[in-house]
């Protein structure tokens, strides 16, 4: 009994918390590094920030536009969604891993610099499917009334899918190490 189960909720990185001689909590965890030279950072960080607004700027534009049928349509909101919750989720682990990124606890590490590949490529094939449906919805039904907002609406979804592949081939170059 005096083993109390854990639940699937527990945040197990709190283990490496613990208490110093003034009752303050310290960081006794692993902590990475990033690889590379001052101008490789600067590179890596610049890329980062560059590339995460181009993904979440062409994902948000279309829905920025006036409505078009295009948008009123079930076979284009759905992955427009799905690419949309992608983009997000890669955007924030992005800016949580820059905020902290000359020391990344265990913990932030495994949610940002492992999680945003996989991010990367969802967000990368849910634009490029998203630019699949709205390219087989102007072909079957016809681009009527304002065809610009049309065309914009489908190259920002090719652009987001640009953007969040080339992302990913920049996240899965980066190299991180254990800080000793």
């Amino acid at each position: 009994m005096s083993e109390r189960k854990k639940h699937d909720f527990y945040r197990e990185y709190l283990n490496d918390f613990k208490r110093n001689a003034t009752g303050e909590y310290v960081y006794c965890g692993k902590v990475y590094s990033f690889e590379g030279n001052k101008a490789e950072k600067k590179s890596f960080i610049i890329k980062t920030v560059v590339l995460s607004v181009l993904c979440l700027l062409f994902s948000v534009l279309p829905e920025c536009l006036s409505p078009t049928d295009m948008s009123r349509s079930f076979a284009t909101i759905i992955p427009w969604g799905t690419e949309l919750v992608a983009v997000l989720l890669s955007v924030w682990a992005a800016g949580r891993m820059i905020i902290r990124f000359n020391e990344l606890r265990e913990y932030i590490y495994k949610k940002t610099v492992l999680r945003l590949p996989k991010l990367l490529a969802a967000g990368s094939i849910f634009s490029a499917v998203t630019f699949v449906a709205q390219l087989i919805y102007a072909c079957v039904n016809g681009i009527s009334g304002e065809w610009h907002l049309t065309i914009i609406r489908i190259l920002s979804s090719a652009v987001a899918a640009v953007a969040s592949f080339i992302f990913y081939r920049v996240m899965i170059s980066v190299k991180f190490a254990v800080k000793s």
